[in-house]
């Protein structure tokens, strides 16, 4: 899978893809997959790491120009790119919670339940 010449500038981002486009490879699930929906994955973690870089060295608060201390803008964009990052996880199946949330349903004997807990009839 050839990464979009968009993301090619970032070189933390191309490592991320590289990384997700093997792992699907590997997992099967990359036929599934669009370029552009995990190159929006990788430069959502790779500007999260770096914001939370920053983050780390500048600090979660900031004093104001009245001087009173405030959360830092930088905080909600951390945010966002996290949100969007984990949302594309969610829809490339790389999120292992919401993997696991898809397995919650099953009983030892590999039988799913239906929403009350009973098994479901299975034809046979």
């Amino acid at each position: 899978m050839k990464s979009p010449e968009w993301i090619r500038e970032n070189d933390r981002a191309i490592t991320i893809y590289r990384a997700v486009t093997r792992h699907l490879r590997n997992t099967g699930g990359g036929d599934r997959v669009d370029a552009e929906q995990v190159a929006v994955y990788a430069h959502a973690m790779a500007e999260y790491e770096s914001i939370s870089a920053d983050l780390s060295r500048v600090g979660y608060m900031i004093i104001d120009s009245k001087g009173d201390s405030r959360r830092n803008p930088m905080v909600m964009i951390a945010n966002k790119f996290h949100q969007t990052a984990k949302d594309q996880s969610k829809l490339l199946g790389i999120d292992r919670s919401f993997r696991l949330k898809g397995k919650e349903k099953q009983t030892g004997l590999g039988k799913t339940t239906d929403r009350a807990g009973r098994l479901r009839k299975i034809a046979g």
